[in-house]
Formats: C-alpha cells, structure tokens, sequence
C-alpha cells in the first residue's frame, strides 16, 4: 500500500502594535488566513508626555484579548509581535509590553526606526520588479516616516519624527485647520525631507516611489470615491501629484463632519488626515521617482509573509537577533509621472452640492509666511464635482 505523507503548514502571526493601529495578519505560507485592523491610537498624547496614555493602552489591549481569541482559533504556532514609533518615545513602554505579553501570550518586539523601515522596504518590493528600481519607500505611519531607497534590498534608511497623529496633536489644533497650522506641518516636513535628501544615499536617483500605510491608502480611497473599502481597487492604483494636492485641499479646508462626507474617508482617520496629507503632499514634488506601483495588502507590515519572488529567500527573512520570521506582504500605494487621470479611472457616485463646502484659502493674507515651495495648496479651490465624488479645480 502506498504511504502519502502530508506535509502540515506551520500557522503563524503577525501583530503589529502602531501608533494609531494595530493589526493582524495570519497565514499558512500559502495562503492569509485572517487579517484584521483596528484604529487604537496608542500613541495618544505620548509626543506631549512621553509616556503611553493608560486610556490608550487600555484600547490596545481590548484588541489584543480579541486577537488572542484569534490565534487560538487557527491554531497559531508561532507569533511575532512588534511595537513601533510609539513606543519608541513612551518611557513606560515595558510597562505596557507586560500587559500586552500578558493579553497576547506574546511579548512585543521594539524595533528601531530603521529596522522598521527597512522591514517595510522588504515587504513593499517584494512583488515588484528589479528592473524598476532604485525603488524609494516612503511608510507614513502615526508617530514617524520612513524613507528607504534600494533595488532588491535596502540600501538606505532615514526614520523621521513626523507622522499622522504627531503632526495633527503638535500643530492642528482647530477644526478646519487655520492657514498657519497647515502651513507649519508642510514647513516641519519640508524641514525633515531637507535631512533625508542630503543624508539618505541614493535618494535623488530614486526611479520608483511607494507609499504605504493607512494616509496613503485613505487618500487613494478618497481620490476613488471608494464608498466602500475595496483593496483591489487601491492596489497598484496610481495617484498622480495633482491628484494629491486637491485630495489635500478638499480635506484642509473642511471639517471634520465634512471629510466623512467624502466616499472613501475612513472615519477613525479624519482627525488626523490632515497631518499624514501634508506630509504625503511635501514628498510628491520632489521628483524623487519617475514611475510608481503598488501591493494589494490594505496596509503597512513590517514583518514578513513567505513570497515567491526568486531574489530572496522563501519564507525566510533575518530579524537582527538571528531568529527567523515569515514575511507579511505591505501595503504600497504609488505615484507615476503622468498629470492627468483618464475618465475610466473615476467611480460614479452621486453628490450632492451640500455634501461638501470647499472654501478658498489663501494664507498670504495669513501673518505667518508661506513656503514658496507649497503654492499648491493655496491656489483657488471653486471648481466642479468630479464623477468620484470630490470636488476639484
């Protein structure tokens, strides 16, 4: 009688405790078994403080006590769980990976900004390629960004203080944001991206840019008029540099109530778009990349999930301590040369005129002076309501 062995696939994890998420993804090797976020905003208040908030630590582990239910469920082996930006700053942060070590039955992982960067390079070119690069990966996350420059791995790595929720609690602090608060978070950024051209290697030769994480996807949902998420549709979308700066404009100039009006807008993330748009908005003048694509996965992971791609090692990728994890695909959402979308790009939705209430901005009649390098956002805002549901020039 003939003997077939099966061969069992190992089911393991990925959590990932963020600044403003926390997420999930599970898998066999072959196939996702479940992926899940929730917005937990555990990096609440931790610039001003320097320390994790307890309400916000608090929002963190209700989800992991639901993730754990998760695990058990599919019968994970083997989990890793990592803590980013947040806990970077917040000098409580073993105070909180004992509660989380507890919860989960895991003990998150802190990892450095460049690790962390380098990790999301990994995962964000893992299905494109060679031939494209150098690749630029700008990963927009709630307390800082990462630009990471390299073809088939990182060359090159700069992690900067700016991100969605540190810039909105720094400098945002009126509903619409006054002319002067969106000027500084576009003068801060401009200021760090100063740093990451003159110290990040390779930078300026650049052909290909990918953004990732939850600003990136909301502004290519919002540019959709996605009514509901669909991250097919996000995936490999191309959002040009004009498409960016109306997506920002609409949303600077409106209110919170009014943002949510827009299809596609993501109601945990409108209080803080603002910020992690004017931080998107600063790196698409550069030039840096000529051409742009984008993964499927609905969001940014810095761990990894086994991939076909021949120039690595399947299955494997080497944390720093020498153990081995499996891969997660990120998110990646990009941006080519071209100036113009094409009708078949837009989705119908129908809007009414009192859906939405752009008014003109102009912040040269504002005390505070403007960059002359950002004169997008200032130019005049009246215009017609595309088919995707947001009004443009």
């Amino acid at each position: 009688m003939d003997l077939k062995v099966i061969q069992m696939l190992e089911v393991v994890a990925a959590v990932d405790c963020g600044t403003n998420s926390t997420r999930l993804l599970i898998g066999d090797g072959e196939q996702t078994l479940d992926r899940r976020m929730r917005i937990t905003r555990m990096g609440e208040g931790v610039d001003s403080t320097g320390r994790l908030d307890p309400g916000a630590v608090e929002r963190v582990l209700v989800v992991l006590r639901e993730y754990r239910e998760v695990l058990d469920h599919h019968g994970v082996t083997r989990c890793r769980v990592i803590a980013t930006s947040a806990a970077r700053d917040a000098t409580n942060r073993e105070e909180f990976f004992d509660a989380a070590e507890e919860t989960l039955g895991h003990r998150p992982e802190l990892l450095s900004g460049p690790e962390e960067g380098r990790l999301s390079f990994a995962g964000a070119t893992a299905e494109l390629d060679p031939a494209d690069g150098p690749f630029l990966v700008v990963d927009i996350g709630g307390g800082s960004t990462e630009f990471v420059v390299g073809t088939i791995e990182a060359e090159a790595a700069r992690s900067c203080d700016i991100g969605c929720v540190r810039l909105s609690e720094q400098w945002i602090h009126h509903d619409p944001p006054l002319p002067e608060e969106l000027v500084a978070c576009l003068s801060i950024t401009e200021s760090h991206l100063d740093d990451v051209v003159r110290e990040v290697s390779g930078v300026s030769e650049a052909r290909t840019l990918v953004g990732l994480a939850g600003t990136v996807s909301c502004a290519a949902a919002v540019e959709l008029g996605l009514a509901t998420y669909d991250r097919d549709r996000i995936h490999h979308f191309r959002l040009s540099k004009e498409a960016t700066e109306d997506v920002f404009r609409t949303l600077a100039t409106e209110n919170r109530a009014e943002r949510l009006a827009n299809p596609g807008m993501e109601e945990e993330r409108a209080d803080v778009i603002v910020g992690g748009m004017a931080i998107l908005v600063k790196v698409m003048p550069q030039s840096w990349a000529s051409t742009s694509v984008s993964s499927r996965s609905p969001t940014s992971w810095t761990v990894w999930w086994p991939h076909s791609s021949p120039e690595r090692q399947r299955g494997k990728e080497v944390s720093p301590q020498g153990r081995t994890f499996p891969r997660v695909v990120v998110f990646a959402v990009g941006w080519p040369a071209c100036r113009t979308q094409t009708a078949s790009s837009w989705v119908p939705v129908l809007v009414t005129p009192t859906q939405r209430s752009l008014r003109p901005l102009d912040v040269r009649s504002s005390a505070t002076s403007t960059p002359t390098s950002s004169p997008f956002w200032m130019r005049p805002t009246t215009g017609s309501v595309r088919s995707s549901g947001r009004i443009t020039r």
